[in-house]
């Protein structure tokens, strides 16, 4: 069952707001709302008079850690032939790499590593030697006939014995078949698979998801939070994958609107993408944050917005002049 929580009262927010613009602002309140011949006091500025309207919506927040260190892992040596090599991407690095904009994996092909070594399965030659018999002789025996006639005028055929002018008298042919593993170059290269020297890095930086805009303060008003953290009064989001929805938030805030609804989903994709990355710490759980705008007006006629996010016991303001 959700916890109910209730939103600061707007009057609460614009006085807890003059006494932190008294503070932080003093020039731009007095220039802004100093009558001319009276003694300035905060006491003057009243909220039924320069506020003009409240907006209930929601503020969702956690922090991302940030944490990078060199990796540990032991060098991988490979031995691959010429014609491999030319489809390996290898990288030569002089400084540190910032993770952040690398493209490629955490290990990579180390050009200073590679050298060239022998083939053992040649031994460095490039080609094994073959014996293949020859047929144009037997055991490097070659016979020639010759046609001999007698006194009678008979034929017969003589057999003369010479070296076989085809393997010259060995009876086989040495053949040379090129090493299929250094294919035909005799050596082979040596190169190492190595982790990328990623820069050390350590930071947090906050996240907060508003259901409306925020006039381009949202990461002032993150860091607001971050800094303030235990002043701000919300509710925790445990289960981001479940609470994440209109069913448990709506009956936590008293209340919804079509801001609230697309930062739910914001949240919940942000989430997942944040719990795939492997550099991203979950540091801070994620807590849900009423927020209050009132939008205000100075007494020349300008308009700015004074924010109240957390709950009526605790919470925070922010708003510029």
């Amino acid at each position: 069952m959700s916890i109910r929580i209730k939103s600061p009262n707007p009057d609460e927010i614009w006085e807890k707001w003059k006494q932190k613009a008294l503070k932080t602002q003093k020039k731009q309140l007095e220039k802004v709302y100093k009558i001319k011949g009276a003694v300035f006091s905060i006491e003057n500025i009243a909220a039924a008079e320069y506020v003009k309207n409240v907006n209930k919506e929601a503020a969702i927040y956690f922090e991302k850690s940030i944490k990078i260190e060199p990796t540990k892992l032991k060098p991988q040596e490979y031995q691959i032939n010429w014609r491999k090599m030319e489809n390996v991407q290898f990288f030569d690095f002089k400084n540190e790499v910032d993770k952040s904009k690398w493209k490629f994996g955490n290990e990579v092909a180390s050009y200073k590593s590679i050298s060239k070594i022998q083939c053992l399965n040649c031994n460095g030659k490039g080609y094994y030697e073959k014996k293949k018999s020859c047929n144009n002789c037997k055991n490097g025996s070659y016979h020639v006939f010759v046609e001999v006639i007698n006194e009678k005028g008979e034929k017969s055929n003589k057999e003369l014995d010479i070296k076989c002018p085809k393997c010259y008298g060995e009876g086989v042919f040495i053949e040379k078949e090129p090493c299929k593993n250094c294919l035909g170059t005799g050596s082979l290269f040596k190169y190492q698979i190595m982790p990328v020297p990623f820069k050390r890095i350590s930071s947090k930086e906050p996240v907060l998801l508003a259901s409306m805009k925020l006039a381009g303060l949202e990461k002032e008003l993150g860091k607001e939070i971050q800094d303030a953290f235990m002043e701000v009064g919300g509710i925790q989001i445990k289960n981001p994958d479940k609470e994440l929805d209109e069913s448990f938030i709506e009956p936590t805030l008293g209340y919804t609107s079509k801001g609230v609804k697309n930062i739910l989903k914001q949240a919940k994709s942000e989430w997942k993408e944040f719990s795939k990355n492997q550099d991203l710490i979950k540091e801070t759980s994620m807590y849900l944050f009423p927020l209050i705008q009132l939008e205000c007006v100075t007494s020349k006629g300008k308009k700015f917005f004074v924010y109240g996010i957390g709950t009526s016991e605790k919470f925070i303001v922010f708003g510029k002049l």
